[in-house]
């Protein structure tokens, strides 16, 4: 969009508003089959090149400001969508995942343990003390702002 508007400044701009609406009928899969309609929102004059801020020039007042922002971000998504499936997630889910998430913290601690012991011997120990020392100190700051 920069580019376009740097190699058109002076020449107009139409800021088109695109739906994607029930059309009424289905096809052989069963799908909804959207109609596409498209509304002229506004007529600029490219001034300058488009960047990160701009401004549109010759609105007569707020309440048409106002409308064409609406218009804008309206049309943000212009894509047709298919819901294709759709399910409900409950608590228990989550709290299978935090059992999960706590199962795999602690297998995954036990090899990292056996390796330093297995490796580095006594400084192996030290390192395995400072670390479940860290853990704990760090689930108890969580639980403490829990609650």
């Amino acid at each position: 969009m920069s580019q376009f508007t740097k190699n058109n400044i002076g020449r107009l701009m139409v800021i088109l508003l695109v739906e994607y609406k029930d059309g009424g009928e289905k096809d052989v899969d069963g799908h909804v089959i959207f109609v596409k309609q498209e509304k002229i929102v506004n007529i600029v004059t490219i001034q300058s090149q488009l960047r990160n801020y701009f401004c549109i020039v010759g609105i007569n007042n707020s309440n048409e400001a106002r409308r064409l922002s609406v218009l804008l971000r309206m049309g943000s998504l212009s894509a047709p969508m298919h819901i294709v499936e759709e399910c409900t997630i409950g608590p228990s889910l989550g709290m299978n995942n935090i059992i999960k998430g706590l199962y795999a913290c602690c297998i995954g601690l036990t090899f990292l343990i056996l390796f330093m012991v297995f490796w580095y011997k006594i400084f192996g120990v030290i390192a395995a003390v400072a670390l479940i020392t860290n853990l704990l100190l760090i689930i108890s700051i969580i639980l403490y702002y829990l609650e």
